[in-house]
Protein backbone atom coordinates (compact mmCIF):
# COMPACT_ATOMS: atom_id res chain seq x y z
CA UNK A 1 0.00 0.00 0.00
CA UNK A 2 2.78 2.45 0.92
CA UNK A 3 4.43 1.84 -2.45
CA UNK A 4 1.23 2.66 -4.32
CA UNK A 5 0.88 5.85 -2.31
CA UNK A 6 4.39 6.87 -3.35
CA UNK A 7 3.53 6.11 -6.98
CA UNK A 8 0.41 8.29 -6.78
CA UNK A 9 2.41 11.04 -5.13
CA UNK A 10 5.18 11.01 -7.72
CA UNK A 11 2.66 10.97 -10.57
CA UNK A 12 0.75 13.90 -9.06
CA UNK A 13 3.98 15.83 -8.50
CA UNK A 14 5.21 15.11 -12.03
CA UNK A 15 3.34 18.06 -13.56
CA UNK A 16 4.96 20.46 -11.10
CA UNK A 17 8.57 19.31 -11.36
CA UNK A 18 9.53 21.43 -14.38
CA UNK A 19 8.12 24.53 -12.69
CA UNK A 20 10.11 23.84 -9.52
CA UNK A 21 13.26 23.18 -11.56
CA UNK A 22 12.84 26.54 -13.33
CA UNK A 23 12.44 28.23 -9.95
CA UNK A 24 15.62 26.57 -8.72
CA UNK A 25 17.47 27.70 -11.86
CA UNK A 26 16.29 31.27 -11.22
CA UNK A 27 17.50 31.07 -7.61
CA UNK A 28 20.90 29.82 -8.77
CA UNK A 29 21.22 32.72 -11.21
CA UNK A 30 20.11 35.20 -8.53
CA UNK A 31 22.66 33.84 -6.06
CA UNK A 32 25.34 33.91 -8.73
CA UNK A 33 24.61 37.55 -9.52
CA UNK A 34 24.55 38.44 -5.82
CA UNK A 35 27.89 36.68 -5.34
CA UNK A 36 29.45 39.36 -7.51
CA UNK A 37 28.77 41.77 -4.68
CA UNK A 38 30.23 39.65 -1.88
CA UNK A 39 33.60 40.67 -0.56
CA UNK A 40 34.75 38.12 1.94
CA UNK A 41 35.83 34.53 1.67
CA UNK A 42 33.12 33.39 4.10
CA UNK A 43 30.36 35.19 2.16
CA UNK A 44 31.57 33.69 -1.11
CA UNK A 45 31.67 30.19 0.39
CA UNK A 46 28.13 30.59 1.77
CA UNK A 47 26.86 31.58 -1.68
CA UNK A 48 28.70 28.66 -3.29
CA UNK A 49 27.27 26.22 -0.71
CA UNK A 50 23.77 27.56 -1.35
CA UNK A 51 24.19 27.14 -5.12
CA UNK A 52 25.52 23.60 -4.67
CA UNK A 53 22.55 22.72 -2.45
CA UNK A 54 20.11 24.10 -5.02
CA UNK A 55 21.79 22.05 -7.74
CA UNK A 56 21.48 18.92 -5.58
CA UNK A 57 17.76 19.61 -5.18
CA UNK A 58 17.44 20.03 -8.92
CA UNK A 59 19.29 16.77 -9.52
CA UNK A 60 16.87 14.89 -7.22
CA UNK A 61 13.87 16.36 -9.01
CA UNK A 62 15.24 15.47 -12.44
CA UNK A 63 15.82 11.98 -11.08
CA UNK A 64 12.17 11.76 -9.92
CA UNK A 65 10.96 13.01 -13.31
CA UNK A 66 13.06 10.36 -15.04
CA UNK A 67 11.82 7.73 -12.59
CA UNK A 68 8.21 8.47 -13.51
CA UNK A 69 8.93 8.51 -17.24
CA UNK A 70 11.06 5.35 -17.18
CA UNK A 71 8.52 3.51 -15.02
CA UNK A 72 5.67 4.39 -17.36
CA UNK A 73 7.76 3.10 -20.29
CA UNK A 74 8.42 -0.28 -18.66
CA UNK A 75 4.94 -1.21 -17.41
CA UNK A 76 2.16 -2.61 -19.62
CA UNK A 77 0.80 -0.02 -22.04
CA UNK A 78 -2.75 -0.01 -20.59
CA UNK A 79 -1.38 0.56 -17.09
CA UNK A 80 0.77 3.43 -18.28
CA UNK A 81 -2.11 5.02 -20.19
CA UNK A 82 -4.45 4.81 -17.20
CA UNK A 83 -1.89 6.32 -14.83
CA UNK A 84 -1.08 9.11 -17.27
CA UNK A 85 -4.76 9.89 -17.86
CA UNK A 86 -5.60 9.86 -14.16
CA UNK A 87 -2.61 11.56 -12.54
CA UNK A 88 -0.88 13.57 -15.25
CA UNK A 89 -3.77 14.56 -17.56
CA UNK A 90 -6.12 14.83 -14.54
CA UNK A 91 -9.11 13.06 -16.13
CA UNK A 92 -11.80 11.95 -13.71
CA UNK A 93 -12.39 8.32 -12.83
CA UNK A 94 -15.71 8.41 -14.70
CA UNK A 95 -14.12 9.88 -17.84
CA UNK A 96 -11.44 7.20 -17.91
CA UNK A 97 -13.96 4.42 -17.27
CA UNK A 98 -16.01 5.71 -20.25
CA UNK A 99 -12.90 5.82 -22.45
CA UNK A 100 -12.08 2.23 -21.49
CA UNK A 101 -15.72 1.20 -21.83
CA UNK A 102 -15.70 -0.40 -18.38
CA UNK A 103 -17.64 0.12 -15.17
CA UNK A 104 -16.21 2.40 -12.50
CA UNK A 105 -15.60 -0.61 -10.28
CA UNK A 106 -13.61 -2.34 -13.02
CA UNK A 107 -11.70 0.89 -13.61
CA UNK A 108 -10.65 1.00 -9.93
CA UNK A 109 -9.40 -2.58 -10.15
CA UNK A 110 -7.40 -1.75 -13.27
CA UNK A 111 -6.07 1.43 -11.61
CA UNK A 112 -5.00 -0.51 -8.51
CA UNK A 113 -3.16 -3.02 -10.68
CA UNK A 114 -1.52 -0.20 -12.65
CA UNK A 115 -0.30 1.43 -9.44
CA UNK A 116 1.15 -1.93 -8.36
CA UNK A 117 2.83 -2.38 -11.76
CA UNK A 118 4.35 1.07 -11.49
CA UNK A 119 5.66 0.44 -7.98
CA UNK A 120 7.32 -2.76 -9.20
CA UNK A 121 8.96 -0.63 -11.90
CA UNK A 122 10.10 1.82 -9.18
CA UNK A 123 11.65 -1.12 -7.31
CA UNK A 124 13.41 -2.41 -10.43
CA UNK A 125 14.92 1.04 -10.86
CA UNK A 126 16.13 1.01 -7.24
CA UNK A 127 13.51 3.28 -5.67
CA UNK A 128 11.78 1.67 -2.70
CA UNK A 129 9.66 3.52 -0.14
CA UNK A 130 12.48 4.00 2.34
CA UNK A 131 14.80 5.40 -0.31
CA UNK A 132 12.15 7.85 -1.52
CA UNK A 133 11.44 8.96 2.06
CA UNK A 134 15.13 9.57 2.75
CA UNK A 135 15.83 11.35 -0.52
CA UNK A 136 12.75 13.55 -0.52
CA UNK A 137 12.32 14.38 3.16
CA UNK A 138 13.41 18.01 2.58
CA UNK A 139 11.15 18.51 -0.43
CA UNK A 140 8.15 19.64 1.61
CA UNK A 141 5.95 20.23 -1.44
CA UNK A 142 6.57 16.65 -2.63
CA UNK A 143 6.05 15.19 0.83
CA UNK A 144 2.74 17.07 0.97
CA UNK A 145 1.49 15.04 -2.03
CA UNK A 146 2.40 11.88 -0.14
CA UNK A 147 0.73 13.07 3.06
CA UNK A 148 -2.44 14.03 1.19
CA UNK A 149 -2.62 10.53 -0.29
CA UNK A 150 -2.04 8.96 3.13
CA UNK A 151 -4.79 11.16 4.56
CA UNK A 152 -7.19 10.12 1.79
CA UNK A 153 -6.46 6.46 2.43
CA UNK A 154 -6.82 6.89 6.21
CA UNK A 155 -10.07 8.78 5.76
CA UNK A 156 -11.46 5.99 3.57
CA UNK A 157 -10.54 3.42 6.21
CA UNK A 158 -12.18 5.53 8.90
CA UNK A 159 -15.34 5.72 6.82
CA UNK A 160 -15.28 1.97 6.26
CA UNK A 161 -14.77 1.29 9.97
CA UNK A 162 -17.86 3.28 10.83
CA UNK A 163 -19.88 0.81 8.75
CA UNK A 164 -18.54 -2.29 10.51
CA UNK A 165 -20.84 -3.60 13.21
CA UNK A 166 -18.89 -6.17 15.24
CA UNK A 167 -15.32 -6.88 16.35
CA UNK A 168 -14.96 -10.02 14.24
CA UNK A 169 -15.70 -7.96 11.16
CA UNK A 170 -13.06 -5.42 12.19
CA UNK A 171 -10.44 -8.17 12.54
CA UNK A 172 -11.39 -9.61 9.14
CA UNK A 173 -11.26 -6.13 7.61
CA UNK A 174 -7.78 -5.42 8.99
CA UNK A 175 -6.34 -8.66 7.66
CA UNK A 176 -7.85 -8.36 4.18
Amino acid sequence: MKGKIWVKSMLEAYNHINKVIKTIDKQVIDKGVKSHFTFGYVETMEVMDAIIELERRKQKLVCIKNLVEDSLKTIPRQSAEILALRFIDKLSDSEIAKLLKVSKRTFFRILDKALGDCYVAFLRLGFNCEYLERQLENEKWLVSFYNQNVDKKTQKKKLKFSNISNKASVVNYLWN
